[in-house]
């Protein structure tokens, strides 16, 4: 039987169907030209899987193959199933499902998502690619460089092959900015460099990066004996640790200090 012209566009045919496209709107037919899914999506995936996806109104979600939909038009983006799992985004976070259409991992992850394998955790991507295999104990921040991995209930950061470049000394890791991340160690935060180096050593109860136009990259509040002061990458003192309390104030100028019997303000 022939198909009679009336198409703008036709994919080849797959599993014994075809996307086709009639004034800039998509559908599926079948080998005798049977409508399988009218013309009304603004994209259809690929055909060789159970589910295919569909985008109406920039919202995706999942049909069948004879055209009903399963997923609701809820995703900002989804892909094509591979190897039984396909990638979903809603609100800038990716999440994946599986071939029943459940969640294997919900959407709360940025440009990536964690895997279980026979208990060990990896990585893949936000189109269901392995780039982390799952040999963890647990896989934290991901930094340019730089992953932060568990083994043996310790963290260490290895790279994208996943070959160890910092060992497994530290109880919490944290993403690296500027070349630097802050670690706990012994029960107390420092900072170390992509090398694994401490830059700022592990003797601080509290660490947070702080920024103002007064104050350059890698300045830090810090917190020791239950004081609070601010320093620097090298572990310079910018402002001693006499105060129970620091805070910018809402334009980003001044620093409030507090102490139990004053709160004084400096420029910065």
């Amino acid at each position: 039987m022939v198909i009679p012209f009336i198409y703008d566009e036709a994919d080849v045919f797959k599993n014994g169907m075809a996307v086709v496209a009639k004034d800039e709107k998509y559908g599926i037919i079948n080998r005798i030209g049977e409508e399988l899914v009218p013309t009304i999506y603004d994209e259809i995936g690929d055909t060789k899987n159970q589910y295919i996806a569909v985008e109406l109104n920039e919202k995706f979600g999942f049909i069948d193959r004879l055209g009903n939909l399963k997923v609701g038009l809820d995703f900002d983006a989804v892909g094509d199933f591979q190897n039984g799992i396909a990638y979903v985004k809603k609100d800038d976070k990716f999440g994946i499902i599986d071939t029943n259409l459940y969640y294997l991992i919900k959407p709360k992850y940025k440009g990536y998502a964690r895997v279980s394998i026979k208990g060990k955790i990896g990585l893949i991507d936000s189109l269901g690619q392995k780039f982390l295999p799952a040999l963890f104990e647990d896989v934290g921040n991901v930094s340019k460089n730089l992953i932060a991995v568990k083994r043996n209930g310790k963290w260490g950061y290895c790279d994208y092959q996943a070959k160890l470049k910092i060992p497994y000394n530290f109880e919490e890791t944290n993403e690296f900015i500027n070349g630097l991340a802050i670690v706990k160690s012994n029960s107390l935060l420092g900072i170390i460099d992509e090398n694994g180096n401490f830059v700022v050593p592990a003797i601080y109860q509290e660490i947070s990066p702080i920024s103002s136009k007064g104050l350059t990259a890698n300045h830090y509040s810090v917190k020791q004996n239950n004081l609070v002061g601010i320093i620097n990458a090298k572990n310079e003192i910018i402002i001693p640790l006499n105060y129970t309390k620091l805070e910018l104030t809402e334009n980003k100028k001044l620093i409030r200090l507090v102490t139990e019997e004053s709160t004084s303000y400096k420029k910065l």
